[in-house]
């Protein structure tokens, strides 16, 4: 059962990243912090590649359902994302992805794509 879903929309500029962490942070309040830290990373993460790798537009969405979140981004580029090797530029990030969340996946669309990742989280009471 979906309890919450957020959407937010990107213009393309990777300076909306600390706004974009800031409204995660947000919808995430109830999450224990250290999950909400993972959460914020790999949706930092799937934003900025979509953001220097994909096409406008970029669209986010948090997904709450009891138990876990689902974090989606959108974009307009037909192209998967694929793990590269590491170097000093990059490529890291679809392993940061991998390793701080429990599953996670792509799904082409006739406009594109969506990456997305889930992640299990804890309700903290003191929130």
């Amino acid at each position: 059962m979906e309890l919450e879903a957020v959407t937010l929309s990107l213009n393309g500029s990777v300076h909306e990243l600390a706004h974009l962490r800031s409204w995660a942070r947000k919808h995430l309040r109830y999450a224990v912090a250290e999950q909400v830290d993972d959460v914020i990373a790999v949706l930092d993460e799937l934003a900025s590649n979509a953001l220097k790798h994909g096409a406008p537009p970029v669209l986010v969405r948090l997904r709450h359902r009891q138990g876990f979140v689902r974090v989606e981004v959108s974009d307009g580029s037909a192209e998967l994302a694929t793990p590269r090797t590491p170097t000093a530029e990059g490529g890291r990030g679809l392993y940061l992805i991998e390793g701080l969340s429990h599953s996670w996946g792509q799904t082409p669309s006739a406009t594109g794509k969506t990456v997305w990742a889930e992640t299990v989280l804890d309700v903290d009471p003191g929130r």
